[in-house]
């Protein structure tokens, strides 16, 4: 029988956010057989697939199990691998639906006959979420999961079943390496009124609180001429330490009644169930085993209480409902039992959550169909959604798909966002950085195809396309992931969901499998039906051609300022930059901008890590910025009609501006400038266009006194201009004045004086001559000749 492998992808992609002179492309890395093939023959129905918490992958699809002849029913088939292809796929429980997983963990069965015993022993094997063997048990009878209670040191107690569903024959430890520590049975007792030995049966499914365990075990006597007639009964309250010995047991005061341990709380408190007929009582015991409260609630016939369990609400009340079950009650009850609202759940809800707002969803997790429902505290149905694939992120939220929209559901009960789509079958999964890929398949009828694939709604053609959106919902790419069969007549292919690759970044493991079949098939003959199932790994689309650009925004390319520069922007995330300086790699972030204030000449490398592809940018140059710096030559201080000289930095190719209080003054463009005016002085130094400006420095000339006014009346100097000798009339009452001589610059100059007259020691030139008495000071200009 020919066998379909995986064919070469199109290379036309949509991409959202791609600059020019970039060409996208998937690329095929390998396919691998999935799993080996089944005696059974086509079924209608879907493959649907998950990722385990580790990143293996189960794979669950549709048959029908042939032996001699094909079964009527149909059941699922579902296979796990790791997604490093180290091990060979391992096979779970072939029957789908909830009832096979429970908080993820699952069993598989295998038999033989012992011909030592001469009788058939059958092996329960456990898988842990990630599929890896977490124990065994070789027996008489199967032995289901029912409940699993996992411990945070990686160990875990269970209770096992000999029939699927609410029941529980024993509670076993298994410590974390797999190793049975414990096991304890789990049994009620019956009996009729005329026999002394007791008869065990499964009791309901164990709760539990840290690694406690709670459970009811009683013992009926029963009417010998008709045994559902109770006569008498007593039921007990069991609560197990983690280390299977009985903490305590109370007697629960049912009579002729069902009884439930159906939840605990955060306290430790046990709350049990009884009923009978549409009476019922919630009893409620201490973690000592003391009953502290009893409710009486209305309650319909819940067949004797399966998969019943309570959560409380932020009120103190609580709502009782039915997971994993056919039953669809659900009710809301005040904390005195008064029921205050009532809804019809879809059938096998597994999963409940009470939201911070009060809002409830309830949802399926393992069925296809997928079922959703969110109601408001008042039980108002906010909305209500039956989905082809369901899908919990790591952040909470719940992402779901229908026939033409992508859900997004919040934490809180709210549906943030939708999609729109083609209409497909669409699988939802999440990428590493939380982004949600979707795998559609888009199905035309192929009026050629075989009447038995038409029997089964199987004449089509199949095209499937992988897309990734954003948490906030914006699709980022799209691109087919394979081309059409090329022999529909009788072939038929199935696309199951995306996950990223453990191994290799940027990369996808697609779960596929295909149908192949002879024209001539038909129902019941399996040996015209072959299946192959297998995963492809691609890598996400990558640019197998680029083009790095390196632009600047900045108004200069100057050392000393910051300078923003900016390469190809990437909004997928694909492309990593590495930023080089003078031919040199610099370490830094990779990101498409960098921001510098150094000198240099900076290009970057633009490069694609999937499709192993780069490109050098041309380069931009930030040229340096010269010192800029004044100094005063003049010595302070300096007084008027003098000038003081402020002097720049001095190089090679620079050029000057100088400016006072901020403003350019005109003209000044010397490396030096003199001022006879005071101020806030700088000078801005430039060279290739890049400039930088001093530090203000603040210039001070003062102006003498008595140069203008009447003191030169006051003093009298004769003669004057002299050679150095005069005489020297002070005004009256200034006989006792401290006599004082300045040149231009300010300096001191020696001076004799003797009886009004003056002896002065100094080169020609004009001085100043200060009387200064009590504070006040006169002055007189004084000319020497030589």
């Amino acid at each position: 029988m020919k066998r379909l492998l995986f064919t070469p992808l199109l290379v036309a992609l949509s991409i959202y956010s791609v600059w020019a002179q970039s060409t996208l492309d998937v690329r095929t890395q390998w396919e691998k057989g999935y799993g080996a093939s089944l005696l059974g023959e086509v079924a209608l129905g879907w493959p649907v697939s998950k990722a385990t918490p580790n990143g293996n992958i189960l794979f669950s699809f549709p048959y029908r199990l042939c032996a001699s002849k094909c079964s009527t029913t149909i059941v699922y088939r579902s296979i796990v691998r790791d997604s490093l292809y180290k091990t060979d796929g391992s096979y779970v429980p072939s029957q789908g639906g909830t009832l096979a997983f429970v908080k993820g963990y699952s069993t598989k069965l295998s038999g033989g006959w012992d011909e030592a015993t001469n009788k058939f022993y059958t092996t329960s094997t456990y898988y842990s979420p990630n599929f890896d063997e977490i124990g065994k048990v070789t027996q008489s009878q199967p032995a289901y999961i029912s409940s699993v209670n996992p411990l945070s040191n990686g160990a875990l107690i269970m209770s096992t079943t000999a029939t699927m569903g609410d029941y529980s024959d024993s509670l076993v430890r298994y410590d974390a390496q797999g190793k049975r520590v414990w096991a304890v049975a789990t049994a009620n007792y019956n009996r009729t009124q005329n026999e002394t030995t007791w008869r065990a049966s499964a009791t309901v499914t164990p709760m539990y609180h840290g690694e406690e365990a709670a459970f009811i075990s009683s013992k009926s006597v029963r009417d010998i001429n008709n045994f559902n007639t109770i006569i008498s009964q007593q039921t007990d309250l069991k609560v197990l330490t983690g280390n299977g010995t009985e903490k305590w047991s109370a007697i629960v005061e049912s009579p002729l009644t069902y009884t439930k341990v159906v939840g605990t709380d955060t306290q430790g408190q046990w709350y049990v169930l009884t009923q009978r007929d549409s009476l019922g009582r919630v009893l409620t015991f201490s973690g000592e085993g003391v009953k502290v409260n009893e409710v009486v609630i209305s309650i319909p016939n819940l067949n004797n209480n399966m998969g019943v369990e309570i959560q409380k609400t932020a009120d103190d009340g609580f709502v009782l409902y039915c997971r994993n079950v056919l039953n669809t009650f659900f009710a809301k009850y005040s904390k005195t039992g008064a029921r205050e609202w009532s809804y019809q759940m879809p059938t096998y809800v597994d999963q409940l959550k009470i939201t911070s707002t009060g809002n409830i969803i309830a949802y399926t997790q393992y069925l296809n169909p997928y079922n959703l429902t969110i109601l408001s505290p008042t039980g108002a149905e906010k909305n209500k959604l039956s989905l082809f694939h369901l899908m919990e992120g790591s952040n909470g939220w719940l992402y779901g798909t229908t026939l033409d929209k992508l859900y997004a559901i919040n934490p809180l009960g709210e549906i943030a966002w939708t999609i729109n789509r083609a209409s497909a079958r669409a699988v939802a999964s999440e990428d590493v950085d939380g982004g949600i890929l979707l795998t559609e398949t888009f199905s035309t009828k192929n009026p050629t195809a075989s009447p038995y694939l038409g029997t089964w709604n199987l004449d089509v053609v199949n095209t499937f396309t992988l897309s990734k959106y954003s948490k906030e919902g914006k699709l980022l790419w799209k691109t087919p992931i394979n081309k059409t069969v090329t022999e529909p007549d009788y072939q038929v292919r199935f696309m199951a969901g995306a996950y990223p690759s453990k191994e290799t970044k940027g990369a996808y493991l697609l779960t596929s499998q295909v149908i192949t079949m002879s024209k001539n098939a038909s129902i019941g003959n399996q040996s015209n039906v072959n299946y192959s199932t297998s995963v492809i790994k691609i890598t996400r689309p990558c640019y197998t051609q680029l083009t790095a650009t390196l632009a600047t925004a900045s108004p200069s390319l100057c050392g000393g300022q910051t300078v923003k520069l900016e390469a190809n922007p990437d909004s997928l995330g694909f492309l990593t930059y590495q930023w080089q300086r003078d031919g040199q790699a610099i370490i830094t972030n990779r990101q498409s901008t960098f921001e510098t204030t150094t000198e240099g000449v900076y290009r970057v490398m633009v490069s694609d890590s999937v499709c192993g592809t780069s490109a050098l940018s041309s380069t931009i140059e930030i040229k340096s910025t010269p010192n800029a710096s004044a100094t005063l030559v003049t010595n302070p201080p300096v007084y008027a009609p003098n000038k003081a000289k402020l002097q720049a930095n001095e190089g090679a190719g620079l050029t000057y501006q100088w400016l006072k209080n901020g403003q350019e003054i005109v003209g000044a463009m010397a490396s030096s400038y003199e001022t006879a005016e005071s101020g806030a002085f700088s000078v801005k130094v430039s060279r290739d266009g890049c400039s930088r400006t001093s530090p203000p420095l603040t210039v001070e000339v003062m102006l003498p006194l008595g140069v203008e006014g009447t003191t030169e009346a006051e003093l009298h100097i004769s003669p004057n201009p002299n050679v150095g000798q005069f005489e020297l009339k002070l005004p009256t009452g200034w006989e006792r004045a401290q006599i004082k001589l300045h040149d231009v610059l300010g300096r001191d100059i020696p001076v004799n004086q003797s009886n009004g007259r003056v002896t002065v020691q100094a080169v020609a030139g004009m001085y100043w001559l200060k009387a200064l008495f009590e504070g006040r000071e006169l002055t007189q200009k004084v000319v020497i000749h030589p």
